[in-house]
């Protein structure tokens, strides 16, 4: 809740249901076609235009990381899907020294 107003802070997500703003589609896609690493995290990467993104990314060569509770549509198109809670699986792997 925000401590000025007490009313409820929306989290920076988009939740189901709802449209991506133009901008910040372009942006991703942008960043999609550009980047080394993808990571799909917590979707079901079934819901367009978003889904394209880990798709364009690895046509691209990035290396497309899947993480998520279940497989998905995905799942057997990118380099490394790891099945398990999100809660879990990000502090493991910022746990990873290279």
């Amino acid at each position: 809740h925000c401590e000025v107003c007490g009313g409820l802070i929306r989290p920076d997500v988009v939740w189901f249901g709802e449209a991506l703003s133009r901008e910040v589609l372009e942006t991703a896609w942008q960043w999609c076609e550009n980047c080394d690493i993808c990571m799909v995290i917590g979707t079901s990467a079934m819901v367009q235009p978003a889904a394209s993104i880990p798709l364009i990314s690895r046509e691209k060569g990035a290396f497309v990381i899947e993480i998520n509770k279940n497989s998905t549509v995905i799942s057997s198109y990118v380099d490394e899907s790891i099945i398990g809670d999100v809660s879990t699986v990000l502090p493991l792997l910022c746990k990873i020294r290279t």
